[in-house]
């Protein structure tokens, strides 16, 4: 289970495994209290050239292990939400993906935007792009996901 929290994602490259990461308060699947530190995780982000350590908890009770992400990133996500969002905006008002990023990976998400604001939306949504993705992240759905 993923668990987002507000942590500077600059200062978590910075410090590694040093950083100080805010443990969670309870269980969220079972409720309880008491939870063991489990290690780390190595996941890629945009922007950094190697991978950041993720703090992981475990329950000692239910066993579900938890893993701590710094909150503004989609579940399996790379880049974060912003540029996701600026290169949508950039497709919609421009005509063109941004440029420090990979026409395909964008062009990915424009088009499983378009997928989404149907299956999730309707197919009569006439608010535009821009609003369904904002919609879309409303409802707790990743606007930009290619499964439905």
């Amino acid at each position: 289970m993923i668990i987002n929290v507000k942590a500077d994602i600059k200062q978590i490259f910075k410090q590694g495994k040093k950083f100080k990461w805010q443990r969670p308060v309870k269980c969220k699947h079972c409720g309880e209290s008491r939870l063991w530190g489990h290690g780390f995780v190595l996941s890629f982000f945009d922007g950094f050239g190697q991978g950041l350590y993720l703090k992981r908890y475990r329950c000692p009770y239910c066993h579900t292990v938890f893993k701590l992400k710094p909150s503004g990133f989609f579940y399996r996500f790379q880049a974060d939400i912003k540029t996701i969002f600026t290169s949508i905006l950039s497709r919609i008002y421009k005509s063109r993906y941004l440029p420090q990023l990979s026409w395909s990976r964008q062009h990915f998400w424009f088009t499983a935007l378009k997928r989404n604001i149907t299956a999730y939306l309707s197919n009569t949504w006439n608010r535009g792009l821009a609003k369904g993705f904002i919609e879309l992240v409303r409802i707790n759905k990743i606007p930009v996901t290619g499964s439905i």
